[in-house]
């Protein structure tokens, strides 16, 4: 006892201090046993794996993402592979791995790249290829979630560097809406879904989103390649609009939905087998022509072409824009200075009450002054310029101070349909008999300013074109070759391509074919000639002509359309 006390007595405060903190950090019993470390180490590497980091992988534990939205190869791949072998790889693929997956995947980002060095390491066994170091991403969440966010990242990638194609992007929102509604349980408007996206990292409006969902509804099933070759957004608008007014103009004639859907399949599948050569001017061509056969009720392609036509469509948008915007003297806009239905009614049936009635205030109601469209200058050599007509300009300055009524810019008259109007000037004079085909003739000289410009006339002389030559037993849709179509659909100037040997043992055949050279719409600068020998123009005594009046008056009309386009190139 007294030991005890003398030991303590022989220590200051600050040595027993120093003594208790020593022995506070004496060293643990160390655990030695296999199930701990184990578990140590399994710990250690799920927090791991919660963390972003850089790892080293080889080609061998490395797959492409099998949601990439690509769905073609990249047009760059050949740059980007030789890009690599050159400086090597200066932008390392994002990588993940699913649980329970032997392998890493790409993340967001980067399967060309991987393609690139599986290329290279198989031509050169180079080991610079071989193993690569990436940021590993850890999962996100559920085989669902996880999935998601891949597929996003991929999408977010390629759009930054405009890689996709429309239809690529259209698949891939496709596939993420599906997710997020069987994540959801519920279904997704087009607004909805586009603030989802934009929480998630990608920007895209609904309206774009509708878009979309139009062109893999009524393109992608039936022209899935001439998607996939790179068709943009300017011409999947177009075709989506060609095909709305072509359905409108159809419920209008019948309600019969799915016969037009038949129609409209058909034509799409015949274009799709050669991508490269699909031209939207052609398509319209065959819908039309397919249209007019089935509804087989005396509507003509001219009927349908005005209702469907896409230059049609923004010129009467042009049109009546100008019609709302017109001023009259004291500075109001005129928006109804084209009588109504009833009005024109009383205007066109009731001559002699039009007659008697007293003449409007001037002033209140101001009166458009008509322009002939189609002056007669038999007697007046102040209407003739060398001795070739004028017809009215619908760019002159004078003209269009005039406001001249839309109406009569069309050749129109309110209240009649335009096949009625266009009938009864057929019967006017006398060409009810040419009123037919793919561009029915109705008039052999008159041209309306509306229709009155280089690339409006072309479109009726491929029409004329494409009648004259079916008429003498020659194939239209491999004589007629447009030469601008690809870059400009709405561009009819062709030229002609060679005659078939067989045709050239065919007097008629041989003979429109050289008068068509002459009247193709190209700008051509040879010197051609036509002959014709008698019996074809006029017969003889022993036979008809051989030329049927159809024929003839499609022919003269023909003429006079190129000859006023040569006047427009002058």
């Amino acid at each position: 006892m007294n030991t005890q006390k003398s030991f303590f007595k022989t220590k200051t405060a600050e040595e027993r201090q120093q003594l208790i903190r020593q022995n506070m950090m004496a060293n643990t019993i160390a655990n030695t046993s296999p199930d701990y470390k184990k578990s140590v180490q399994e710990i250690q590497q799920s927090a791991n794996e919660q963390q972003p980091q850089l790892i080293s992988v080889t080609l061998m534990q490395l797959r492409p993402f099998d949601g990439n939205p690509r769905k073609t190869k990249n047009p760059k791949f050949e740059e980007i592979k030789e890009s690599i072998r050159m400086r090597g790889l200066d932008f390392a693929p994002n990588i993940t791995k699913r649980p329970g997956d032997d392998f890493y995947i790409i993340a967001d980002g980067g399967n060309t790249r991987l393609q690139a060095l599986n290329e290279l390491w198989e031509e050169t066994q180079d080991p610079k290829y071989w193993s690569i170091r990436c940021l590993y991403k850890p999962w996100d969440g559920d085989e669902n979630q996880g999935t998601l966010s891949c597929l996003i990242g991929h999408l977010t990638e390629n759009d930054l560097r405009g890689d996709l194609s429309f239809v690529e992007r259209a698949l891939a929102i496709a596939e993420i809406k599906a997710m997020y509604e069987k994540t959801d349980d519920q279904k997704l408007s087009h607004r909805q879904l586009s603030e989802k996206l934009k929480s998630d990292g990608y920007s895209v409006s609904y309206s774009l989103l509708a878009r979309m969902e139009q062109c893999l509804t009524y393109l992608y099933p039936y022209i899935p390649n001439v998607l996939l070759a790179g068709m943009g957004k300017p011409q999947i608008e177009k075709l989506l609009a060609l095909h709305n007014n072509a359905l409108s103009v159809w419920q209008k004639q019948l309600f019969d939905d799915s016969t037009f859907l038949s129609i409209w399949e058909k034509v799409l599948r015949d274009v799709d087998a050669e991508p490269q050569s699909f031209h939207l001017a052609h398509v319209q061509d065959e819908l039309i022509g397919a249209m007019v056969t089935k509804l087989d009720n005396g509507t003509t392609y001219e009927d349908i072409r005005f209702e469907v036509d896409i230059d049609e469509q923004k010129r009467r948008r042009e049109d009546k824009a100008f019609q709302t915007s017109f001023q009259n003297n004291n500075g109001e806009p005129v928006h109804n200075f084209i009588p109504s239905l009833s009005e024109s009614d009383n205007n066109t049936v009731n001559n002699e009450d039009k007659k008697t009635q007293p003449q409007k205030n001037k002033t209140s109601e101001p009166k458009l002054p008509k322009t002939p469209v189609q002056p007669d200058n038999s007697n007046d050599q102040n209407n003739t310029n060398n001795g070739k007509q004028q017809v009215s300009d619908p760019n002159n300055t004078q003209e269009n101070n005039s406001h001249q009524s839309i109406f009569d810019q069309f050749g129109m008259t309110p209240g009649m349909s335009l096949r009625e109007q266009q009938l009864k000037r057929a019967e006017d004079n006398g060409l009810t008999f040419a009123y037919t085909g793919l561009q029915p003739v109705n008039d052999i000289w008159q041209i309306f300013p509306a229709f009155d410009s280089f690339n409006r006339l072309t479109a009726e002389a491929n029409g004329l074109a494409y009648d004259i030559f079916q008429a003498v037993g020659l194939n239209p849709k491999t004589l007629i070759q447009y030469l601008n179509a690809e870059n400009d659909i709405s561009d009819f100037t062709f030229t002609l391509a060679p005659l078939p040997a067989g045709a050239k043992d065919n007097p008629l055949s041989e003979s429109i074919y050289e008068l068509m050279t002459m009247l193709a719409s190209d700008k051509h600068t040879d010197m051609l000639s036509w002959t014709i020998p008698e019996e074809l123009l006029v017969g003889n005594e022993h036979m008809d002509a051989t030329i049927s009046d159809v024929l003839l008056v499609k022919i003269f009309r023909l003429i006079r359309i190129v000859r006023r386009m040569r006047e427009h190139l002058r």
